[in-house]
């Protein structure tokens, strides 16, 4: 059951930006992302205007001195909004994901940019990994008992 669980948790974020085409030929006005987590029991869309929005940068945070994990991060005017989650894996694709967004926003002709992002990976592959085991676990145990002679007692005078 741990394991089915464990699957359930990972889920995967959008980041959906347009921009809103102006009157004017070949220029485009401000616009909004859009960044949705989604989540087996909730999801939660927040709202950035592109004005708001500097940049992505690829963070590395330092969990312990030979450990450092690598996160897309959003940079606006109100702080740092976490885009994927930090794990020391797919440092490539999480910098072409920071290239991505980033050309974007230099890029004022380009009226749109969707992304889908998985989160937690791990998750889904460490639950699928428990359910199989503990599945297994359980049809081995299941044929232990059925090779195994009854020990019912009877009493003979």
């Amino acid at each position: 059951m741990t394991g089915i669980v464990l699957m359930g948790v990972g889920g995967f974020t959008t980041l959906t930006c347009h921009r809103q085409a102006s009157l004017m030929a070949d220029t485009t006005s401000d616009g909004v992302c859009k960044l949705t987590t989604y989540r087996p029991l909730a999801s939660t869309t927040q709202e950035i205007a592109l004005t708001d929005l500097h940049e992505a940068k690829l963070a590395q945070l330092h969990r312990h001195h030979y450990h450092v994990g690598y996160q897309v991060v959003l940079l606006t005017h109100a702080g740092e909004i976490p885009l994927t989650s930090s794990s020391p894996t797919q440092r490539d694709w999480k910098t072409e994901v920071t290239e991505d967004i980033n050309r974007f926003l230099q890029t004022p002709e380009r009226v749109k940019l969707q992304l889908q992002l998985e989160n937690q990976s791990w998750a889904g592959t460490f639950g699928f990994s428990l359910a199989v085991i503990g599945t297994g676990a359980g049809l081995f145990a299941k044929q232990l008992k059925a090779l195994q002679p009854s020990t019912g007692t009877t009493q003979q005078k």
